[in-house]
């Protein structure tokens, strides 16, 4: 009796570590995670070797720099404001008073050149919006201390090796 029920036993805890699913190496996640991120075939053979590693107190003290930056290009995007504001009374008030047209042909060019600074500013600030969203989502995913790595990927598409570089998270998803 005492066999069968070892026997039994034993046979059972077989059968149950079989039927497990077969945990992913850390390089088939991140192999995995690529495949998806750039839509590619299960077939596709794909190279990825870890570059860097982002630890977590880097990342707090990034965001903090981001943080700071976006609102010195806001500071910068509400003073232009201001200036194109004041620049185009300016030139209303100079088409008012019918002044001469080589004036008003420069405050124009000035104004098209200050909206373009303007958005690039925005453009800029929209960059750092990005990069704190990125930094924000290494920050929850961090496993450990490890907040995210550099990856080199290689892959071939249509009979073309394709290089390049993502980041991933603490658990192999590909952020950016």
């Amino acid at each position: 009796m005492k066999s069968t029920f070892l026997f039994v036993s034993l046979a059972f805890i077989v059968l149950y570590s079989c039927k497990g699913e077969r945990q992913l190496s850390d390089t088939e996640k991140m192999q995995e995670s690529v495949r998806s991120y750039y839509f590619l075939e299960d077939s596709a053979k794909v190279k990825v070797a870890i570059t860097d590693t982002l630890y977590l107190p880097s990342v707090f003290e990034m965001l903090g720099n981001v943080r700071k930056n976006i609102g010195l290009v806001q500071m910068d995007i509400d003073t232009l404001k201001i200036m194109i504001d004041d620049r185009s009374y300016r030139q209303l008030e100079s088409i008012e008073s019918e002044n001469g047209s080589a004036d008003r042909q420069q405050a124009k060019v000035e104004l098209l050149q200050m909206e373009l600074k303007l958005r690039g500013l925005e453009f800029k600030k929209q960059q750092f919006i990005h990069t704190q969203r990125v930094l924000n989502h290494l920050r929850r995913k961090a496993w450990a201390d490890v907040a995210g790595f550099n990856v080199q990927v290689s892959y071939q598409m249509d009979g073309e090796m394709t290089d390049a570089e993502v980041m991933m998270d603490g658990e192999f998803e590909v952020v950016d």
